[in-house]
């Protein structure tokens, strides 16, 4: 079935023109977005998303397995847990704050140990 992840970047209110999808690195998404957030452009959420699409292209190797998809029609809870495809689920990463959320799969509940860790 594939181990799936979608991650959406923001800015504020304002995401970024499309979302990225991968199918089978569900459980890499969030070290390689942590990986890819050096070269972001703070603030800009169209150049950032271009920077983890880049990265992720270099790591996925073959015609398959990365996509592009159209964003959610907000990132409230309730839709991001409907517009989840399983695996790891959405990852939003803010690029103003740098803030990392997961909704719908198991990336959420990483995020919540890394914080009980801290």
């Amino acid at each position: 079935m594939g181990d799936r992840s979608i991650v959406i970047i923001k800015n504020g209110s304002r995401m970024a023109d499309c979302a990225m999808y991968t199918h089978w690195n569900g459980e890499d998404t969030l070290t390689w977005l942590r990986e890819a957030i050096p070269n972001f452009a703070k603030g800009d959420e169209n150049y950032s998303m271009a920077r983890l699409i880049g990265y992720f292209s270099a790591k996925i190797k073959g015609p398959y397995g990365l996509g592009v998809i159209e964003n959610p029609p907000s990132l409230d809870r309730i839709t991001l847990l409907g517009y989840s495809h399983g695996g790891a689920g959405v990852i939003v990463y803010d690029c103003e704050t740098g803030e990392i959320t997961a909704c719908g799969g198991y990336a959420e509940d990483q995020l919540k140990e890394e914080q009980t860790v801290k």
